[in-house]
């Protein structure tokens, strides 16, 4: 399903039950809503296949997202192939990188296939990001969108014991999924 460039699409809502509590105090990177677990993959319908069979999981939502990135301070295009399915209150999202040098490309060179993300919905990514680097963590890669805020955010997974942090805005350019299909 194509969709058109002018549009932005709402996210769903992230389970109550995803979100950390905090104590005062602690937490450096403010209030977080666990989204998913992302894994690097090299073949997405097969990663679904094998999650389909040996956990049960359904309900996929098979995207195609093409966009433009700041990885590592260079501006390019990026993109992959995504699979997403509930997990409770929190989602698997496999990725498959098919152009690009942005972090799930990396990983898969450096480290082959597996967990290498979790991702967390926030209200503001560029604050998000900047707690990150205040806190010490690298920022390697944010989705750009004509002029608009950062829609992503990716830590650098060498700060935080090889997992990277992503965060998510709540709604993104529909401009950015080229293909949209429901797996049952």
């Amino acid at each position: 399903m194509s969709m058109p460039a002018d549009e932005w699409m709402e996210l769903p809502p992230v389970s109550e039950y995803a979100q950390l509590s905090q104590l005062p105090g602690r937490g450096g990177l403010g209030e977080l809503a666990l989204d998913h677990v992302g894994m690097a993959v090299h073949d997405v319908d097969a990663a679904m296949r094998r999650f389909t069979d040996l956990l049960g999981l359904h309900d996929w939502s098979r995207i195609v997202f093409e966009g433009t990135a700041n990885c590592r301070g260079v501006e390019q295009p990026v993109g992959s192939i995504i699979a997403v399915a509930k997990m409770g209150p929190v989602s698997l999202e496999l990725v498959q990188p098919t152009h690009g040098d942005w972090l799930p490309a990396e990983v898969l060179k450096t480290s082959g296939e597996g967990v290498y993300h979790l991702g967390f919905r926030v209200a503001d990514v560029a604050a998000s990001a900047r707690r990150a680097e205040d806190v010490g963590l690298h920022v390697a890669n944010t989705g750009l969108y004509e002029g608009a805020p950062p829609f992503f955010a990716y830590t650098d997974g060498g700060d935080l014991f090889g997992l990277c942090l992503e965060f998510i805005a709540p709604r993104m350019p529909t401009s950015t999924f080229k293909a949209f299909e429901h797996i049952v």
